[in-house]
């Protein structure tokens, strides 16, 4: 128990006690004796009552920790004997709640209820310790906080340019130093590093502060700053004024300065990716879009949804069904509630088939992802991507349908394929109607071709598969299988499909072994009469042979007897007209034997002396033919029409001849006073060029059709059409060597058309 000196013997009375007692600031007790008589409200809390009425008439002792109750009783003993005023004493406490708290007391006497009682003044030690702690740890976390902000926070008197606060100074944050400062403070430096673009920001900052209307609000100011190192910084400084003086005269300015170069160059970036994105998603075919869930609208999109399907943005329907074909809707619904359960991450991919506008089938690619969630977890945005993939559909239509030609053609060869790897599995297999039975029940596919084929069979077949696979050369292999009452024979052909696997194509050639062994008989047969064969072309080469040699040798002794009947001629004196006919006659005679002989000479060189077929392009030859008889068409006023004609392998002096020899026949035989007219075309006929030669002349009746190509036949007497009735038959010659044929049609009066065919 601690008590002061000063002893006042004689109390006195206090007016308005209660009042007194109720403004007090700590808890207040009156009692007599130690019996509680009253308590102010913040006495009731201290000992952490309900109310007055749980104190009231209670000994305070009750509420004493025992260790300090004799202590407590001193005090109250000698308050009320020797009446000792301002006696402090420090007691422990219980509350109502079990809690112990330190007090320091101080009493007085005091007339209470017409009595003289004990008034007790109780300062909480807990309590008051608590706060100031408290105050202590928030003054502590202010000051921590201002540490570990990255922003500069600064309290300036404005009047003084006195600096009350400071935790990170700007200049120190742009590299500057005292020495950097020199006599200057850091408001004029500042002044100086600042942008002169932005200088106008700062004096319409300072503006806004000092005008009386705006005391208590606050500005941010975004500027640059040159930092010691020569970069630039952008601050973003938040200012406020408090005016403490009602005249103004006193001003606190508190800012806080915050470096935003990163966040600026950030925010230049995503400039540049929006307009890198939104580049992008003009750019490429596919629509872009950002559907907004709870709006149920479009937050963004690269081009209108509905040009995909022909409609205008001013078109938009009622229903968006109407973009989906009738069949495709129930199908839709069920998509859209797939959709509708995404995940975070998840994505959901269809291709719809869709109603254009102007009644086509459209098939969209769609893939849709959730794109942004709401606090709750719940979508709030769609992000989905549409592609046009109609020809790529189309295709994929037209490639089922090759492949199941294919099949079907696969299918329907006389030949069994098997798909086989190189470890011998059986990939797949085709077979005919005759075969496809047994392959299925054999069941092949899956199994190993070790299972179907015979053990002294399987290493060749898989020797060949390998070679085959590793050089690519397609092989063949014969396959025998012995049955009871006969043997049947197969060709395997080894195809390469892959670097893994091989097809092989499986031929019943059994009837094609019956047929060679059959065949090999006719041809011992067929070489007896080839023999008989041989000396007949013997012959007929050795006539042909004569024929060149005759004639050739004929034509000098032929030159000779026109040579000196010419000459006899000219020496014939005038008046021996008679003598002078004779010799004539005798040129006459000797020019048509050498016409002959010629003829001959040509019809022999045909097979004797033709040429290496070759790549004639039959319009240049044509060129030569009419340059070759140029004479004879001018003469006679002929008209030669030629249509185009084919490049062909031939002999070209042969088919030049060929050519030569029937327009000088439509030349020759052209009707009396009417200009001969003749007209060449052909015609692609399979493996075979159709040539057609028709001429206006005299023509002929048919049934001599097959003589005018007989050698030396004539339909004419030659004193009317000259010629040595050879030029036909070497003409059917020539066409005969060219593995073709050559026919005539006609009527008399109204010409002739040769027809001949040649190789393709």
């Amino acid at each position: 128990m601690e008590e002061n000196n000063t002893q006042h013997p004689e109390h006195s009375p206090v007016n308005n006690l209660l009042d007194i007692i109720a403004i007090s600031p700590f808890p207040t007790i009156i009692h007599k004796m130690g019996v509680i008589k009253y308590v102010n409200d913040l006495a009731v809390e201290m000992f952490e009552a309900d109310n007055a009425e749980q104190l009231l008439n209670r000994n305070m002792l009750e509420f004493t920790v025992i260790e300090d109750n004799e202590m407590v009783k001193e005090a109250i003993r000698t308050g009320a004997l020797l009446k000792v005023r301002n006696t402090i004493v420090k007691a422990r406490v219980k509350t109502f709640k079990g809690n112990i708290i330190t007090t320091e007391n101080k009493s007085v006497n005091v007339i209470f209820g017409g009595e003289e009682c004990r008034l007790v003044v109780a300062y909480n030690y807990d309590h008051y310790s608590k706060v100031e702690a408290e105050l202590h740890s928030k003054k502590l976390l202010l000051e921590k906080i201002a540490q570990m902000i990255p922003d500069s926070l600064i309290v300036v008197n404005n009047v003084t340019r006195e600096v009350l606060f400071e935790n990170k100074p700007l200049m120190e944050v742009l590299g500057y130093t005292a020495e950097d400062l020199g006599k200057e403070d850091q408001f004029t430096l500042f002044t100086k590093i600042i942008h002169r673009e932005d200088m106008p920001k700062l004096v319409e900052a300072r503006k806004f502060l000092y005008a009386p209307e705006n005391e208590g609000k606050y500005i941010a100011t975004e500027y640059r700053v040159k930092a010691k190192d020569g970069t630039w910084h952008w601050i973003l400084s938040r200012s406020t004024l408090y005016r403490k003086n009602d005249d103004g005269t006193s001003q606190i300015n508190f800012g806080i300065a915050q470096d935003i170069t990163n966040i600026k160059e950030i925010e230049q970036q995503l400039r540049e990716n929006k307009n890198f994105v939104e580049k992008i998603t003009k750019t490429v075919p596919d629509h872009i879009s950002i559907f907004e869930l709870g709006q149920r609208e479009i937050f963004y999109d690269n081009f209108f949804y509905g040009s995909l399907l022909g409609y205008e943005r001013n078109e938009i329907p009622a229903d968006m069904f109407t973009y989906f074909s009738e069949d495709y809707r129930p199908l839709a619904a069920a998509n859209f509630e797939k959709i509708a359960a995404l995940k975070d991450g998840e994505r959901f991919t269809t291709i719809t088939k869709n109603l254009h506008k102007n009644g086509s089938i459209k098939y969209l690619l769609t893939s849709v992802t959730p794109f942004s969630f709401h606090d709750d977890g719940r979508i709030k945005q769609y992000l989905s991507a549409t592609l046009d993939v109609t020809d790529f559909k189309e295709a994929e239509f037209k490639l089922q349908l090759s492949e199941d030609e294919r099949k079907a053609i696969l299918m329907a060869l006389p030949d069994m394929l098997f798909h086989v790897n190189v470890q011998g599995i059986i990939q797949n297999v085709y077979a005919s109607e005759v075969y496809r039975n047994d392959v299925d029940k054999l069941q092949v596919v899956g199994r190993h071709a070790q299972t179907i084929l015979p053990a002294n069979y399987y290493d060749k077949v898989m020797a060949t598969v390998q070679a085959v696979v590793k050089d690519g050369q397609m092989r063949s292999i014969d396959y025998t299988h012995a049955e009871r009452d006969r043997s049947l024979f197969y060709e395997l052909r080894i195809s390469k499909l892959n670097d893994t696997s091989v097809i092989i194509v499986v031929r019943d050639i059994t009837n094609l072994i019956s047929t060679r062994t059959q065949l090999d008989s006719k041809i011992d047969e067929l070489s007896v009469k080839n023999r008989e064969l041989e000396k007949y072309i013997t012959s007929n080469t050795e006539l042909e042979q004569f024929a060149y040699i005759a004639s050739h040798d004929l034509r000098e002794p032929i030159r000779s007897i026109i040579g000196f009947t010419q000459l006899l001629q000219k020496r014939c004196p005038e008046d021996q007209a008679e003598s002078k006919e004779f010799l004539q006659n005798i040129i006459n005679s000797a020019q048509r034997m050498n016409s002959l002989v010629h003829g001959l000479l040509d019809y022999s060189r045909v097979s004797s002396s033709g040429k290496p077929f070759e790549a004639v392009d039959l319009n240049e030859l044509m060129q030569k033919v009419t340059s070759d008889i140029q004479a004879s068409i001018e003469e006679n006023a002929a008209e030669i029409a030629i249509e185009k004609l084919p490049v062909i392998s031939c002999d070209e002096t042969q088919i030049r001849q060929l050519f030569q020899n029937l327009i000088s026949n439509g030349i020759k035989f052209h009707r009396p006073d009417v200009a001969p007219k003749i007209q060449i075309t052909a015609e692609r006929k399979e493996d075979k060029w159709l040539f057609k030669v028709s001429d206006n002349g005299i023509g002929m009746d048919m049934k001599y059709s097959n003589k005018v190509f007989q050698i030396f036949s004539r339909l004419h007497t030659s004193d009317k059409y000259q010629g040595s009735g050879i030029g036909l038959t070497v003409c059917k010659k020539i066409v005969e060597r060219h593995q073709g044929e050559i026919w005539l049609e006609s009527e008399a009066g109204k010409g002739t058309t040769f027809f001949f065919t040649l190789a393709a």
